[in-house]
């Protein structure tokens, strides 16, 4: 085998690997989302009564478009006593669960491909992308990068939306590191990603 043909089925293998490492990450990002909605799901239960039962996980299952879903849980923490003071939190929680679900949209509709020009070496972050579909041809690409990020950013809103949820069901404030903001006060304030330093959910303060 020639210098050449070595090259050329290194390259091939660069990217098989690429491509594989590629559909792992969206797998594990469609995943999160999945654990999102689980929590959405925990949320919906602990608003309509407090108490985890199948009725309410088949009647939130049942409903398969998110923006009803969202308006459901609007509409229940409107009509649930005492959640005052937490609705700048949950306005901000359910805002930015409406930009996930937009980037979800494309991830899960638009296509893998790959492909350099202009004679570049091969790039996995570069050459393998999820392109807009059915028009491949358009401009706009999603990268590796793209989708770690928008992992990692389901995966901080999935927690703090847990969190949200026990806090609702037992009424007080969770325990957490004490050298943090207290989840209480938490709570009360706009979501934002990244989390500021001193975040319960810090480690998610450094994106991908």
């Amino acid at each position: 085998m020639d210098d050449n043909s070595d090259e050329m089925l290194a390259e091939k293998n660069a990217r098989r690997a690429a491509r594989d490492q590629f559909h792992i990450m969206r797998s594990e990002a469609l995943n999160a989302y999945a654990q999102l909605e689980q929590h959405m799901a925990i949320v919906f239960d602990n608003l309509l009564h407090g108490a985890q039962t199948l009725d309410s996980f088949v009647v939130f299952g049942s409903i398969l478009n998110t923006r009803s879903r969202l308006i459901m849980l609007e509409k229940l923490f409107q009509l649930r006593p005492g959640l005052e003071d937490f609705k700048r939190f949950f306005d901000g929680l359910l805002k930015e669960i409406r930009k996930i679900e937009t980037f979800r949209n494309k991830l899960v509709h638009w296509i893998v491909l790959e492909g350099s020009t202009g004679g570049k070496p091969f790039d996995p972050e570069r050459d393998v992308f999820l392109a807009e579909h059915p028009n491949i041809f358009a401009e706009r690409k999603l990268y590796s990068i793209d989708i770690a990020r928008f992992w990692h950013k389901t995966e901080f809103f999935s927690q703090l939306l847990y969190q949200f949820s026990l806090y609702i069901k037992m009424r007080h404030a969770l325990p957490g590191a004490p050298e943090k903001t207290p989840w209480i006060e938490i709570f009360q304030e706009r979501p934002t990603y990244p989390p500021p330093i001193g975040h319960q959910l810090d480690r998610f303060h450094e994106t991908p």
